[in-house]
């Protein structure tokens, strides 16, 4: 397991704070933070996860895909809203709603590696 704790440290120095929400998995730490922006407030959720790591991976390769796809994009954002609108804004039950979509983007990676 990655030890995180430098950039940690660095991180709060910067003005993230340990995450509020339950069940984030030590080997993926995640800090919170807000920034303002050009008059608009936004949350920011960093996870830290090990560079290479299949985590990491399916990471890059669902962000890419979001990139490339601009429908594939609207669709996961109409998802997330969709979430939101239905009250659905706990953490975990936020990603289990997420789960599905995200995992049928990911299958296009290669199966064996996309866990």
């Amino acid at each position: 397991m990655q030890d995180f704790t430098d950039i940690i440290n660095k991180l709060k120095a910067i003005g993230f704070k340990d995450t509020p929400f339950a069940n984030i998995p030590k080997d993926r730490p995640m800090l919170v933070a807000g920034i303002n922006f050009q008059h608009n407030f936004y949350n920011v959720h960093l996870h830290l996860t090990p560079k290479g790591s299949n985590v990491h991976l399916n990471n890059i390769f669902f962000r890419d895909q979001l990139r490339q796809n601009p429908t594939l994009a609207q669709e996961y954002d109409r998802l997330k809203k969709a979430a939101i609108t239905s009250g659905i804004v706990e953490a975990t039950a936020y990603n289990s709603y997420k789960s599905p979509f995200i995992q049928s983007v990911l299958q296009q990676r290669t199966p064996s590696i996309n866990k």
